[in-house]
């Protein structure tokens, strides 16, 4: 495996779990009544991808999203907290990590989601506002 020569930071934390929907608004009428979730912030972002957030009581956040041209598939992946999320996107895909949705930007974030060399989905994410975890 060919990495670059540049120190590369190890992510600060999990910013958040999410789970991409088919239906936002179905996923969200099921977690919201199982498990009383109650949304913390809703994003449209550019490209027309709608979010939900649910900061939990330990300050973790869970959220749901819905890209309409993004392809779907089953999912739940860590989003990691990264400095540079195209220098980390950059990075997976010369380890072999396949591209689900390149960058992505929204007004509280810019993220990456792709898939390690064992198929698992995972994001790299940025809070703007600067915050991790």
């Amino acid at each position: 495996m060919s990495m670059t020569s540049t120190t590369v930071s190890a992510p600060a934390a999990i910013d958040a779990v999410y789970y991409m929907t088919k239906d936002l608004n179905r996923a969200r009428a099921f977690y919201e009544g199982v498990l009383g979730l109650k949304s913390t912030m809703e994003i449209q972002g550019d490209g027309g991808g709608s979010f939900v957030e649910y900061v939990l009581g330990n300050g973790s956040t869970f959220g749901l999203g819905h890209i309409p041209d993004a392809p779907w598939h089953e999912s739940g992946g860590v989003m990691f907290a990264v400095d540079d999320v195209q220098a980390a996107l950059d990075r997976a895909k010369s380890a072999g990590a396949a591209v689900i949705y390149d960058t992505l930007e929204t007004p509280a974030c810019t993220m990456a989601w792709v898939t390690d060399t064992e198929g698992n989905s995972f994001g790299l994410h940025r809070r703007k506002d600067g915050t991790v975890g």
